[in-house]
C-alpha cells in the first residue's frame, strides 16, 4: 500500500516556491495544510513547512488570499511521470490566486479573493 504524503507551501524570495497541493474534494475556495498529495513520491512536510502554512492561513490580512491560492493549487494538483509533483503545470491554472496572494503578502495591492 503507498503512503501519500502531506504537501505544504514554502514561499521563499518572493517567488512561489512549493504551492500547498489539495485534496481532490477541496474546492478552489479553500485549501487545508493538512492536504494529503495526490503524488506519491512528494515529500513529508517538515514541522516548520506545517506551521508556516497554518499562520498563513490565520493571517488577518492574507488568510484569505492564502487559502482561496492553495485550494485552488490542491484542486488542480497535477503529478509527473516521476511521482512528484509537476509544479508549472499545478500552478497554471491557479496564476491569478498566486499573484493576489504574492501582492498581499509581500506588500502590493490586491483584489478580494473572491474578485471583488
Amino acid at each position: 500500500m503507498k503512503t501519500k504524503k502531506l504537501v505544504v507551501s514554502a514561499m521563499a524570495l518572493g517567488t512561489v516556491g512549493l504551492i500547498a497541493m489539495a485534496s481532490q474534494t477541496v474546492a478552489c475556495n479553500g485549501g487545508s495544510c493538512s492536504y494529503q498529495s495526490i503524488c506519491g513520491a512528494d515529500p513529508a512536510p517538515t514541522d516548520n513547512q506545517l506551521l508556516l502554512c497554518n499562520n498563513r492561513l490565520a493571517d488577518p490580512k492574507g488568510g484569505g488570499y492564502y487559502s482561496d491560492m492553495i485550494g485552488c493549487t490542491q484542486g488542480n494538483q497535477v503529478c509527473k511521470s516521476d511521482g512528484t509533483t509537476d509544479f508549472d503545470a499545478t500552478n497554471a491554472p491557479c496564476n491569478d490566486r498566486i499573484a493576489r496572494w504574492e501582492n498581499c503578502y509581500f506588500g502590493g495591492t490586491a483584489g478580494s479573493p473572491d474578485g471583488g
